[in-house]
């Protein structure tokens, strides 16, 4: 039976002790003491192998995406078999040693009905074999709750596994707080290699159904940064009706399946200018538009950007160019975005219509270096040089701001402009063109999606 051999003595402790007197493992798992809780039917056990991971799984169903948070063990690939008929006592199971497994890290005793609905559940860490007799532990029963129904109920229970849609598959289980006891006992114990017990495999090989997300069963992730490719009105929150909010966009990621052909908003608000202007029009218009509005037309007041003013001085030796001066400027997002008092930014990355996101934006010889700090000081560093001082055209980029909570992110498109003219080097100078966004902080403020 693959790490560690069971032996079927459910019929007799003295047999039971006889068959195994060589060392291992008894378990006896007794019924519910509560009267108002029936006696199991037969009792099955979950075993999980090896060094736990901590884990944060999204179980089935997944339509409230409540997230459950616990030690997680591979479960035993040979404990499909380990069930007893709970009968008039309690069920009992020995494992004598095998392979080199000494310990089983997480076991779950779950009772079921005749029926096979679960009704009661304890959990235990850490039995070990005995060398020369037989080391015997002991689990007793409690009534169980479906955590799901209820967050907090007393001894949470559920199980789960790829068929869970169409009808009962027990793969895998988490269990938390499963005898009456202060101390908090949680455990998830499921299939090797799947960690949200969906049936695919976390790392797929080649060919395989893809995994878009691990964590959560039968999940669906929104486009990551380096997969947007439009812009969407949606609502911030998966439940709101406000859907007169601009955020970027791009095709869905579903478990099994892959990328769809769709627009899903993604966690980046935009303002609203950006998804529907008089200046670059909607839909794929607006899209190739925010990536670099300088590429369009000649933006004026109205469409909202970051403009930025960048300075030059004469290069060394004889040309008829001009080198970028170096010297960074800053602008303080979160005040002049309207951003929550307390966000705090991670990242900030840039592009434009031929780069992806990156943290430095490169046209030609001149690049633009963009760093954020927690407190959403945005800073500029541009460098590079021009070849002539004639009509240097301004360079558009996208702006993408990520935050150290799980809410949303913000993009915003942004522009550099030279003067055809050299002189003393200064900092970049930039200042926020276009009207007021009032959406853009609530929408930021609001959970991130998957």
């Amino acid at each position: 039976m693959g790490s560690r051999a069971a032996v079927a003595c459910f019929v007799g402790l003295s047999l039971a002790i006889a068959a195994c007197d060589s060392g291992g493992m008894e378990i006896v798992v007794y019924g519910p003491s509560d009267r108002d809780t029936p006696q199991p039917h037969t009792v099955k056990l979950f075993i999980g192998l090896g060094a736990p991971t901590d884990a944060a799984i999204v179980t089935a169903p997944n339509t409230t995406g409540q997230r459950f948070s616990a030690k997680r063990w591979d479960r035993d690939p040979a404990n499909g078999d380990d069930v007893a008929e709970f009968g008039a006592g309690p069920a009992r199971f020995v494992f004598r040693p095998g392979e080199g497994t000494e310990t089983f890290g997480a076991v779950v005793a779950v009772g079921y009905a005749e029926d096979g609905t679960p009704t009661s559940s304890a959990v235990m860490f850490d039995p070990q074999m005995g060398n020369a007799r037989v080391r015997v532990y002991s689990m007793g029963l409690n009534a169980s709750s479906d955590p799901i129904a209820k967050r907090n109920g007393y001894n949470a229970l559920k199980l789960w596994g790829p068929s869970s849609r169409t009808t009962a598959d027990d793969s895998c289980v988490f269990v938390q707080n499963t005898y009456p006891d202060p101390t908090i006992a949680e455990a998830f114990i499921g299939t090797p290699g799947d960690r949200d017990c969906d049936g695919f495999a976390d790392e797929p090989a080649p060919g395989s159904p893809p995994e878009c997300l691990d964590d959560v069963w039968f999940g669906t992730r929104t486009a990551t940064r380096d997969e947007l490719s439009c812009l969407t009105f949606a609502s911030p929150t998966p439940a709101g009706t406000d859907n007169n909010t601009c955020l970027l966009g791009g095709p869905a990621c579903v478990d099994g399946v892959g990328m769809d052909a769709s627009c899903t908003a993604s966690k980046y608000c935009m303002h609203g200018g950006v998804c529907s202007s008089s200046v670059c029009g909607t839909g794929a218009a607006a899209w190739e538009c925010a990536k670099d509005v300088s590429a369009s037309i000649q933006i004026g007041t109205t469409y909202p950007v970051i403009s930025c003013t960048g300075f030059l001085t004469m290069p060394n030796g004889a040309g008829t160019g001009a080198d970028i001066c170096t010297m960074p400027g800053t602008f303080d997002l979160r005040q002049q975005l309207g951003l929550p008092a307390t966000a705090k930014c991670s990242s900030a990355k840039i592009r434009n219509r031929t780069q992806r996101f990156e943290d430095m934006l490169v046209v030609d010889a001149a690049t633009f270096k963009v760093e954020i700090d927690n407190a959403c000081i945005l800073k500029i560093t541009p460098s590079g040089s021009f070849p002539t001082l004639t009509a240097i055209p301004p360079i558009g980029g996208l702006l993408a701001i990520d935050f150290q909570a799980s809410i949303h992110g913000v993009a915003y498109p942004i522009q550099f402009e030279f003067p055809a003219t050299t002189g003393q080097c200064a900092p970049v100078s930039c200042h926020l063109n276009g009207p007021p966004a009032p959406l853009l902080a609530g929408c930021i403020g609001a959970p991130a999606p998957l």
